[in-house]
């Protein structure tokens, strides 16, 4: 796909703009308009990155006190989780719930500090190991700071013939029904930007079988 130069689809708009005679409001809402389409791009350099911050910042700063600004904020939160530069992103998000309460702006606001601030925990296998290997799992956190694991083994045959299915076995299995053949805590330095965290663990097992591995945060 064919690239746009920033004078193509930033420049110009704006310098149309400055020419015609609105309120204040219609010019914001272009200026936002240009801002929002260009911050929507993928891609881009870190120069052309910044560009979009500094066009937001300008609107924010020119005009905060009209009918856009929230969602103005919203769109370069957006912009902020999605470049990872998620303690940015919820400055914004604060701005709108403390600024625009009762708002549509404020409750996806609300949802997106949630979706940044919430302890995340997933574990995944991707494939099945032999006997002879080594089995690992990759564990990914976020906003976690201590992790339990176990690790219990089961009659899968049996238990699959009777339920018939898979995912059902993993999901009626209940942990307090055996003790887990192997148990441990990984805990994580703070990490205050809500980054995730991934990591390739061995499974402390030995010898053939099934296991259901459990993790949870503490």
């Amino acid at each position: 796909m064919q690239r746009h130069s920033e004078q193509e689809y930033f420049a110009k708009p704006l310098a149309e703009l400055e020419k015609l005679k609105v309120n204040k409001e219609k010019k914001a809402l272009g200026n936002f308009l240009v801002a929002e389409f260009f911050a929507d791009i993928n891609g881009g350099t870190d120069e052309w990155r910044k560009s979009v911050e500094a066009r937001f910042e300008d609107i924010f700063k020119r005009y905060d006190d009209t009918k856009i600004a929230p969602k103005a904020h919203l769109v370069f939160a957006h912009f902020l989780r999605n470049r990872q530069e998620y303690l940015k992103a919820l400055v914004h998000t604060k701005k709108i719930e403390d600024s625009w309460k009762g708002t549509k702006e404020s409750f996806e606001a609300a949802k997106l500090r949630v979706q940044i601030t919430t302890p995340r925990v997933a574990l995944r296998v991707d494939r099945v190991f032999k006997s002879s290997e080594k089995a690992k799992f990759k564990l990914t956190t976020r906003n976690e700071r201590k992790i339990k694991l176990s690790v219990y083994k089961i009659e899968l045959m049996g238990q699959f013939l009777e339920r018939k299915d898979l995912q059902k076995v993993v999901n009626t299995f209940k942990p307090g029904s055996q003790k887990p053949v192997a148990e441990w805590e990984k805990t994580f330095s703070g990490d205050e930007n809500h980054h995730w965290n991934e990591e390739l663990i061995d499974l402390p097992v030995e010898g053939s079988g099934a296991y259901i591995l459990l993790a949870k945060g503490r």
